[in-house]
């Protein structure tokens, strides 16, 4: 009969989680967090589940938008092309060439 050892569990379990994807892990770390927030404010796994959905889901909103303001300004402060640049040399008032020192 063949008995299980400690290192035996530890290679399953390490496989397992070798396995997991990302968003397999990231669902385990929210269940993980909403089971623990029980201890603290008295409410049901699933209700901590649909905290954390909210919170995350309106940090993610909040990253969009920054990216967007973001993004908006960039397109706005963005260097002027050669055309532009070329038409606003030729507006430009006239300076005088710098002298050279004699020497």
């Amino acid at each position: 009969m063949r008995h299980f050892t400690p290192d035996d569990i530890r290679r399953e379990h390490e496989a397992a989680m070798a396995s997991l994807t990302d968003a397999q892990r990231c669902g385990i770390g929210r269940q993980r967090h909403a089971h623990q927030m029980t201890n603290f404010n008295g409410l049901s796994d699933k209700q901590n589940l649909e905290l954390i959905f909210e919170r995350e889901a309106r940090e993610r909103n909040d990253a969009l938008d920054a990216e967007a303001a973001l993004a908006a300004a960039a397109a706005v402060l963005q260097p002027l092309d050669a055309t532009e640049a070329s038409c606003a040399n030729d507006n430009a008032p006239a300076r005088a060439a710098p002298r050279r020192a004699e020497g």
